[in-house]
């Protein structure tokens, strides 16, 4: 749960954590895994600001042991597993081109192994997916479009989505969901502008670089929608339109 030396602070807010609820089937179980350190605390009091019922937290190790650059022979699928989003990734990416051997066997190899193991137990994945599969030249590249990457990690996502779409065609309950750019209060770079902006800086975003941004709630709502209709087949999910990131700077 934990990005760099923080907490991701989306993993536990409001909406995500609502989400969660809805999702889980009644008598369902949702596991956080938290070092048992004083910079988790805030965490765990939101947490249980939404979920009023905390059966238990469990500090330490984790309930389910699942570490994709890991042996797979120790990956630990819950029983009874009805539904997973798979949203590990190496992301970034310089990271990818960096060590592409490294992120690819981590973005492919094990996630597609991931994938096998959770289908077998019988549950329905969803694979979160990105824009990056194509090249941004051409815009409203339609779902069944050729992949056309021009990024290590753009390659490395395309590869695995390849590998899904052959699973689906012999009848595993897969969805791909391609995003673009998912925008939140608790993105970094938004929450730098405004704490840049509220101590009187300047912020200078590119005038010629574009996004087409979707709300992290709309992002959460997909999901949910997916997993409750077990929908097959790849989706792609982004804002309405282009916009700059000085226009989101606005």
């Amino acid at each position: 749960m934990f990005q760099g030396e923080q907490i991701d602070r989306r993993i536990t807010s409001r909406p995500f954590l609502r989400a969660l609820t809805r999702i889980t089937p009644r008598g369902g179980v949702i596991y956080f895994n938290l070092f048992q350190e004083r910079r988790t605390q805030q965490s765990v009091n939101r947490i249980a600001r939404v979920l009023r019922v905390t059966d238990q937290i469990v500090w330490g190790r984790s309930p389910v042991r699942l570490d994709l650059a890991g042996d797979p022979t120790d990956w630990q699928i819950p029983p009874a597993t009805a539904a997973v989003c798979i949203f590990a990734a190496v992301a970034r990416l310089a990271a990818c081109a960096n060590d592409p051997a490294g992120s690819a066997h981590i973005n492919v190899t094990r996630t597609l192994a991931l994938i096998d193991r959770l289908t077998a137990a019988g549950a329905y994945v969803v694979h979160l997916s990105t824009n990056q599969v194509f090249d941004g030249q051409t815009p409203h590249m339609p779902a069944d479009a050729p992949t056309c990457p021009v990024s290590e990690y753009g390659r490395q996502k395309a590869r695995a989505e390849a590998g899904i779409r052959e699973r689906i065609a012999s009848g595993a309950p897969l969805a791909v969901l391609r995003l673009a750019k998912v925008l939140s209060p608790q993105t970094v770079l938004l929450r730098q502008w405004v704490e840049s902006l509220g101590k009187g800086g300047v912020i200078t975003p590119f005038h010629d670089m574009t996004m087409a941004p979707a709300p992290v709630d709309l992002v959460i709502r997909a999901i949910e929608g997916l997993m409750a209709e077990r929908a097959t087949g790849v989706f792609q999910l982004t804002g309405p339109r282009d916009v700059s990131y000085a226009d989101v700077g606005d």
